[in-house]
């Protein structure tokens, strides 16, 4: 049907568009990869058991150049600082605070 073969059409101009943006970011890739392990080491100082992952755009492969990058910290407990969470996430900023990556 015409519907279908519109459809075939978009699909293929959004793969093509996918292939293309993705080949040229890939060199953004290790910088995605750095970033995560730096917040990791950050947040295991507050949280050791912690983990932290990327999601969003980026995870899903759909990133494009004005993207940013989406970080999850898992396993962050409020009762884990004096401060509770508030106090666990300004003592974060003050871990983070003067990092490369989060100027970028």
């Amino acid at each position: 049907s015409a519907r279908a073969e519109r459809l075939g059409r978009i699909s293929a101009g959004v793969e093509a568009w996918a292939t293309a943006t993705q080949e040229s970011l890939s060199p953004l890739h290790a910088w995605v990869a750095r970033s995560r392990a730096a917040l990791q080491v950050a947040a295991a100082r507050i949280w050791p058991d912690c983990t932290v992952e990327v999601y969003g755009s980026w995870a899903a492969g759909l990133q494009a150049h004005h993207s940013d990058v989406d970080l999850l910290v898992r396993g962050a407990e409020p009762g884990s600082c004096a401060g509770g969470m508030v106090g666990a996430l300004r003592e974060l900023a003050a871990l983070l605070e003067g990092e490369e990556w989060i100027s970028q």
